[in-house]
C-alpha cells in the first residue's frame, strides 16, 4: 500500500494583499506522478515553492511523509535529504562541469550515494560530457544536467516547475523520457507543473490536476 509522502491541506497564500493560492488541498502518494496543469500566473511556482519547503503558506498545513513541516527544525536538510528540484532557469554553476555539479549535491548530502553517477547520466545520454564545463554544453545538455543533478541526492519527490518550456513536441517528449526513467531508476514520485497540454497524453501519469486562478481541481 502506497504511503502518503506530500499532503497540503487548505493551503493559501497571499502577496502584497493578492491571493496567489486558495484553500489548496493535495496529497500525493509515493511512487504515483502528478501533472499540475494550468496557465502562467495561475499560482504553480508558488505551489512547488511551498510543497518543497522553500515557501511558508499563508495560511494551512504541509506534511511530508507524515510530519507537517512546521514541526521540521532544520527546513534546508529536510529539502537536501528528500526533495529534488528542476527550476526553469536550471541554475547550475556553470564555471563547473556536469560531473562537479552532481558530485557537489551528493558531498551536501553526505552519506553513501544512492546511485552512481553513471546511473544517473546513462538515461540523459551525456557520458561523453560528463567532465565538460557546464557552460560550454548546448542549452539541451544542461537541461539534462540540471534533470540529473534534481535526483542526484537521492531524492523521495522531485518536483519540476516547466522542465519543457520553450521546447518543440520532440524535444518536449524526450525530456519526459530522460525524466520517467530518472524517477525509475531512482524510485523517486514525481509531481510537475506546466501550462503546456500537451504533456497530460503520457501514460505515466497516475493523476492530472489543474491550477487556476489559485485554485486546484481534478480533471
Amino acid at each position: 500500500m502506497s504511503e502518503s509522502l506530500l499532503q497540503l491541506s487548505s493551503v493559501g497564500h497571499t502577496f502584497e494583499r493578492s491571493p496567489v493560492l486558495e484553500d489548496v488541498d493535495l496529497q500525493i502518494m509515493a511512487g504515483e506522478h502528478t501533472l499540475i496543469e494550468g496557465p502562467s500566473g495561475s499560482g504553480k511556482t508558488t505551489l512547488l515553492n511551498i510543497a518543497g519547503a522553500l515557501l511558508s503558506p499563508t495560511q494551512g498545513t504541509v506534511s511530508f511523509a507524515g510530519t507537517p513541516l512546521s514541526a521540521v527544525g532544520d527546513l534546508p536538510r529536510h529539502r537536501l535529504m528528500n526533495i529534488g528540484f528542476v527550476f526553469q532557469e536550471f541554475h547550475l554553476l556553470e564555471s563547473l562541469t556536469a560531473r562537479q555539479n552532481l558530485e557537489l549535491v551528493r558531498c551536501a548530502r553526505g552519506g553513501e550515494p544512492h546511485h552512481t553517477l553513471a546511473e544517473l547520466l546513462d538515461p540523459l545520454g551525456l557520458q561523453d560530457r560528463l567532465d565538460s564545463p557546464v557552460r560550454s554544453l548546448s542549452r539541451g545538455e544542461r537541461q539534462r544536467v540540471a534533470l540529473a543533478r534534481a535526483f542526484a541526492n537521492g531524492p523521495r519527490l522531485v518536483l519540476a516547475d516547466e522542465p519543457t518550456a520553450s521546447l518543440d513536441p520532440s524535444r518536449a517528449s524526450a525530456t519526459l523520457d530522460h525524466l520517467f526513467a530518472l524517477a525509475a531508476t531512482t524510485h523517486s514520485t514525481v509531481v510537475m507543473v506546466s501550462h503546456d497540454p500537451g504533456l497530460g497524453q503520457r501514460g505515466e501519469w497516475s493523476h492530472r490536476l489543474v491550477l487556476e486562478e489559485g485554485r486546484l481541481s481534478g480533471r
